[in-house]
């Protein structure tokens, strides 16, 4: 007869692994290269797990450490990015319209596109002069 074995805390404990991955930058076997040409090492299997977009690239190229460059996207917008995938989240964005589209590019899982959409136009809205006349 056998039993079910469960880790009692296996999510909480695979994030903070994760997030320490990240922190320590160890067992680091891609690089990731931005438009304007900063490298930044991660792990492949975190980039595949979150960006169905890399993990294609990933898939084709067998090198023990590739570079993959993404022309698309700048270094502040790619550190960006890599918080969310390694962190679950942001604090810091720097340019929304090209981090969204980076988000967009890369098809990252969970990235709340509408939302920060969303979120973006109202604050541009709201920057508007409301007294300004309108065509119509």
């Amino acid at each position: 007869m056998t039993s079910a074995v469960k880790w009692k805390y296996f999510k909480d404990d695979l994030s903070k692994f994760i997030n320490t991955l990240h922190e320590d930058r160890d067992f680091l076997d891609v690089t990731l290269v931005s438009k304007d040409g900063h490298q930044f090492d991660a792990h492949r299997v975190i980039l595949s797990a979150a960006s169905p977009y890399l993990m294609e690239i990933l898939r084709k190229h067998k090198h023990p450490h590739p570079k993959v460059n993404l022309r698309d996207i700048e270094a502040q917008e790619l550190i960006s990015i890599l918080e969310f995938i390694y962190m679950g989240k942001v604090n810091t964005i720097y340019n929304r319209e090209a981090f969204i589209a980076g988000g967009k590019k890369l098809k990252l899982k969970g990235f709340p596109f509408q939302l920060i959409e969303k979120e973006f136009d109202i604050q541009k809205n709201m920057l508007k002069n409301p007294f300004e006349e309108t065509n119509g």
